[in-house]
């Protein structure tokens, strides 16, 4: 999942750089343990609708970001 990531990133195909688009990375230790994009949905045409696209977290924090998401508000998510 990562390498396609990578791979479109640096040619160009999707470098998640239109408005409302985003890369995300999350980090431990100043250590990457996951990462995602999101792009704004090409399907519905409205720029106010996004897609996840590429996420990934590291094996080993899998129930740590569950448990994260899972105790925090929308509101929370979003700042």
């Amino acid at each position: 999942m990562i390498s396609k990531l990578w791979d479109e990133y640096h040619s160009g195909i999707n470098k998640f750089d239109k408005p409302g688009e985003c890369l995300y990375i999350a980090t431990a230790e100043e250590n990457v343990v996951a990462v995602c994009g999101l792009n704004i949905d090409p399907y519905l045409g409205q720029t106010d609708i996004g897609r996840v696209r590429h996420s990934t977290v590291q094996q080993n924090r899998i129930r740590e970001f569950e448990r994260t998401v899972q105790s925090k508000s929308y509101h929370e998510l979003e700042k």
